[in-house]
């Protein structure tokens, strides 16, 4: 009975520590799975080519409110947005707090205003319509 009882545990103990192993390898699948998306800050120094907003700086994310597909960021003194390009005529605004700041200027990946933001709200705006929006 001794011989027995000992593959008896043994196969009990094997059994153990591989369930221990596939539950982490379960939750390690998971975890995979659960890729999160990246954000507007994230994506800058690929989409203006290698420009790093300093993380010691104040910023807002400037978020679509138009159902397209633009987004930028907003520091105390710069905007930058990822949104297409506007038809011949037309052009992107900066408004902060309902006022008039300039014209956005084409730059390679998307769009800068240069200035100076003073104030809460920051919009980015075509014509009458507001496209990126965020809140310092």
């Amino acid at each position: 009975m001794r011989t027995r009882d000992v593959i008896t545990g043994l196969v009990v103990l094997g059994l153990l520590i591989g369930g221990i192993f596939w539950i982490r390898k379960v939750k390690m699948d998971r975890q995979s799975l659960t890729v999160t998306p990246p954000t507007v800050e994230e994506k800058i120094p690929d989409t203006f080519n290698g420009l790093i907003v300093p993380t010691d700086t104040e910023k807002t994310e400037l978020k679509d409110v138009s159902g397209e597909t633009g987004a930028g960021i907003a520091t105390r003194d710069m905007v930058l947005a990822d949104l297409p390009d506007p038809e011949v005529g037309e052009y992107y605004q900066v408004f902060v707090d309902d006022k008039p700041m300039g014209v956005m200027r084409i730059v390679k990946g998307g769009f800068l205003f240069e200035g100076k933001i003073e104030g809460e709200k920051v919009s980015v705006k075509l014509g009458d319509k507001t496209i990126l929006e965020g809140s310092f």
